[in-house]
């Protein structure tokens, strides 16, 4: 046996022993659960061993993805936009103006250079490089999660649920 493998059954065997009283109590639920009404398809024996470790798995990728720098980075950007200045100020004009119920002022807001300067702000965050990798980091790392999360526990039907 190789040293990879060896260590690799070693961690499965010490994940087991930290887990058996924890599987000895879901284990009966899981093993007699019913495949959902309307599922036409034969059930997919996945272990409590895959399904742990998907979840364990996800929690890590999901803890690192938002803790890393870029996260960090965007978000600093966009709260020091949300707090600047201008923002408060534009703020304040549209809120006054609502509580008044000054629908004019409102409508004139939308037209003032400070309005479209804060909006100018945003929009370019919005569509920066950085913040575009970003969402589709997360885009991507959801649709991985769905499905690996269809493969081991099985596609469900929403059909049944009453609307």
């Amino acid at each position: 046996m190789t040293d990879r493998r060896q260590a690799s059954t070693s961690r499965g065997r010490a994940l087991k022993r930290a887990l058996r009283p924890l599987v000895e109590g879901v284990e009966g639920r899981v093993l007699l659960s019913a495949a959902p009404p309307g599922n036409t398809q034969a059930p997919v024996n996945r272990s409590f061993d895959d399904r742990l470790a998907f979840a364990i798995n996800t929690v890590q990728q999901g803890k690192a993805m938002s803790h890393s720098h870029d996260v960090r980075f965007v978000g600093s950007k966009y709260a020091g936009l949300t707090t600047a200045s201008d923002t408060r100020k534009v703020g304040y004009a549209y809120l006054h103006a609502a509580l008044r119920g000054d629908g004019r002022t409102i409508g004139n807001l939308g037209n003032t250079r400070l309005v479209q300067k804060v909006g100018h702000d945003f929009t370019q965050l919005s569509h920066s490089r950085r913040v575009k990798q970003l969402g589709d980091a997360f885009a991507n790392f959801g649709k991985s999660v769905a499905a690996k999360f269809n493969d081991l526990f099985g596609p469900t039907d929403h059909s049944s649920k009453k609307k």
